[in-house]
């Protein structure tokens, strides 16, 4: 049986080609073909999040991928890569959207 959930939250997803620092040790799930027609109908909606700054991970990967699910993307401004060391130790705007789908 397959499953079906609700919402899926992707906060500087990781996924395609990123640089040389980082694809050697992201290239088991990131350099494999998606079946994004699958994906899509497992989950009923996504939300890409990024910022404009990732240090990490471009914005254009952020487009792409929210374009492949069927999203747009919540671009936080100044937000480097949305963890701890940027300072996201409370992320309101990620609960806000949880929020609003409860």
């Amino acid at each position: 049986m397959d499953t079906v959930i609700h919402a899926a939250f992707l906060v500087a997803s990781v996924w395609g080609v990123m640089d040389k620092t980082f694809d050697p040790l992201m290239t088991t799930f990131t350099r494999s073909p998606y079946d994004w027609d699958r994906i899509r109908q497992h989950c009923g909606q996504f939300s890409v999040i990024h910022a404009d700054n990732d240090p990490y991970i471009r914005l254009d990967l952020a487009r792409d991928l929210a374009a492949h699910l069927g999203s747009t993307v919540t671009l936080v401004t100044g937000g480097g890569h949305l963890n701890a060391a940027a300072g996201y130790r409370e992320f309101p705007l990620l609960l806000k959207e949880i929020e609003a789908l409860l």
